[in-house]
């Protein structure tokens, strides 16, 4: 059983998981429970535990299995280091304009509010595609920070989303600077500043970088 927590003790639900050389059968984009858990059975053996999430830095452990007891397994993650900035080129929103009137009208009647679809927004779409060093295709990679353009109009950044198989993801966003993190249990964790206009269509490159194995 492995319980993933952050410094302060609180389970993590949705960490990802990796485990070397893998189980049989292999597991497919594990990750933690909603109680920040994973249960796995493993052959007696050495294995190598990686954890990750974006907001925090990566994880690893040699484990020893030496028979088929049950074995626990906590794992404390680190703060990854975040950049406090302000962005003075946000974009802006329609805004109901003021109704005119005349000598001759009625009382002015209260000013209705907008009801704008999301397509009224200004937004823009980012294809982030994420390999390691050889060229290959990570998939499930973990990404955070993005301003995501939702259609109740929210600037939502606290969703953790995925790639695809292919390691690949599109999404229409709110434009404007953000940092993009990305992470898949093995690697190192990836972190740049993103800059995208009204409009614009950005495809991001990120090579992810793999972790040395963890010491016995």
């Amino acid at each position: 059983m492995v319980t993933v927590m952050d410094p302060s003790g609180a389970v993590m639900p949705g960490a990802q998981l990796k485990i070397s050389p893998p189980p049989d059968p292999p597991l497919k984009n594990p990750k933690t429970n909603n109680e920040g858990k994973f249960l796995v059975c493993l052959v007696p053996g050495g294995y190598d535990l990686y954890v990750s999430h974006p907001q925090f830095k990566p994880w690893s452990e040699r484990l020893e299995i030496s028979d088929m007891a049950s074995h626990s397994v906590e794992v404390y993650l680190q703060l990854a280091e975040t950049t406090q900035f302000i962005d003075m080129g946000g974009p802006s929103f329609p805004v109901q304009p003021a109704t005119p009137h005349t000598e001759t009208a009625g009382p002015s009647s209260p000013v209705q509010p907008l009801n704008p679809t999301y397509k009224d927004f200004p937004s823009a779409t980012i294809t982030v595609a994420v390999t390691d060093r050889t060229g290959a295709s990570v998939p499930y990679a973990q990404i955070g920070g993005v301003p995501l353009l939702e259609t109740e109009r929210k600037l939502e950044t606290a969703r953790i989303l995925e790639t695809d198989e292919h390691g690949k993801i599109s999404l229409k966003v709110i434009p404007l600077s953000f940092d993009l993190d990305v992470t898949s249990p093995g690697f190192d964790r990836w972190k740049n500043r993103i800059k995208i206009q009204n409009g614009e269509s950005q495809t991001v490159d990120v090579i992810l970088e793999a972790l040395p194995q963890p010491k016995p």
